[in-house]
């Protein structure tokens, strides 16, 4: 097969806010679906040391291709080098398949016009590579409370079901009037009974609509401003969001997309309400001839440490490094507080669980001490 360039382009696509949109559910989502983070981090490795081993674009992919098990990922690849054997440029071949954002088309894209194509293939892999990193710290710091909260869930309708009835009955054969807080506790055990089904259908429903409600921009923007406010959780959530804005302004920024263009992208990348609102605002203060500190100054998700690396980054004109250093902050940051959150959420958890299952069984032991001391016991 004939050797296959990669052919520069005139301009940039224009943004597709749509796409972006939908671009981000997958990008920025705990578990990609189909061809996903961990895949494109391997992909992109794979390509860097290729090419920047001297081997041409098309042997490197019928090299990558034969490392790769998954059959739909194979596929996904010959599509791509099927197209670059028809001369596309890879930033084009790669735009026809949904499993790749805007972002990386364009960034390969500048990587074409610049001559700078492993420096951004590297960037790319980096980059995502830092994005599985932070969503294993995610999902190691909420995997424990959700486990316990179903496991409490599980207990209750358990004993509910099932130990609460064998005290009721026992309760009746020796009659008499029984505490108020075991008799409530009896009639929500007969409530749960009877209406189990009805629980369930309401569960299902209720999140089904939950997920129907998320898919709002609005009740999406509103959960946003109200899980920053929670403790720990909140700073969590916001340095989570800082390190992925300065992940991705310093693959944009290095690749010399304009600044604006850049904000433009990242703002359509990622869905997180606070940054939204300031990356809004901060592109109409661009337009008007603002510095880039002086557009997102005054809004709370750029901190005061960021706004001063970010000044002297614009000034000595070295915004990539600036970038690249507080997203090392921020990652390190988000280490020390997903270590701290799991080391607090453990104990509370089990206290928690313990609670409830504590409280039903005193409440059903109670008749039990009355009866004994009535008894002479």
């Amino acid at each position: 097969m004939p050797e296959i360039q990669l052919k520069p382009k005139k301009s940039l696509p224009k943004s597709d806010t749509q796409s972006a949109g939908s671009i981000l559910d997958r990008e920025i989502s705990w578990f990609s679906p189909g061809f996903g983070d961990k895949e494109k981090e391997s992909f992109y490795l794979e390509l860097t040391n290729m090419l920047d081993a001297g081997v041409d674009i098309q042997a490197s992919f019928e090299l990558v291709i034969e490392g790769v098990k998954d059959k739909k990922h194979k596929a996904l690849i010959m599509q791509i080098q099927a197209d670059l054997v028809k001369g596309e440029a890879l930033s084009d071949a790669i735009k026809n398949h949904k499993e790749f954002s805007n972002f990386e088309q364009i960034s390969i894209q500048i990587g074409e016009e610049t001559g700078r194509m492993i420096q951004v293939l590297q960037e790319l892999s980096q980059h995502f590579s830092r994005k599985v990193k932070q969503r294993r710290q995610l999902i190691s710091a909420f995997s424990y409370p959700i486990v316990i909260l179903i496991t409490a869930f599980a207990a209750v309708s358990f004993m509910l079901a099932f130990i609460v009835p064998m005290f009721g009955d026992i309760f009746k054969r020796f009659g008499g009037d029984l505490p108020w807080i075991t008799q409530k506790i009896i009639d929500a055990s007969k409530f749960f009974q009877s209406h189990i089904w009805s629980l369930i259908f309401l569960l299902f429903t209720g999140v089904l609509g939950f997920r129907f409600l998320l898919k709002k921009p609005k009740v999406q923007a509103w959960i946003d401003h109200t899980v920053i406010k929670v403790p720990l959780l909140g700073t969590l959530l916001l340095q989570v969001h800082r390190a992925q804005f300065c992940s991705i302004m310093t693959l944009l920024v290095s690749s010399k997309i304009p600044l604006l263009r850049s904000v433009e992208l990242v703002n359509n990348m990622i869905r997180f309400a606070p940054l939204n609102v300031a990356l809004e605002e901060a592109q109409l203060s661009i337009l008007q001839g603002n510095t880039f500190f002086e557009a997102i100054r005054g809004h709370s998700f750029f901190e005061a440490k960021m706004l001063a690396l970010l000044k002297v980054g614009e000034e000595v004109n070295r915004m990539e490094q600036f970038f690249d250093k507080l997203h090392k902050h921020y990652t390190d940051e988000i280490d020390m507080k997903t270590s701290t959150l799991n080391t607090v959420l453990e104990p509370l958890m089990i206290v928690f669980l313990g609670g409830i299952v504590g409280f039903i069984l005193i409440a059903m032991y109670l008749p039990m001490f009355s009866l004994s001391s009535q008894m002479g016991f």
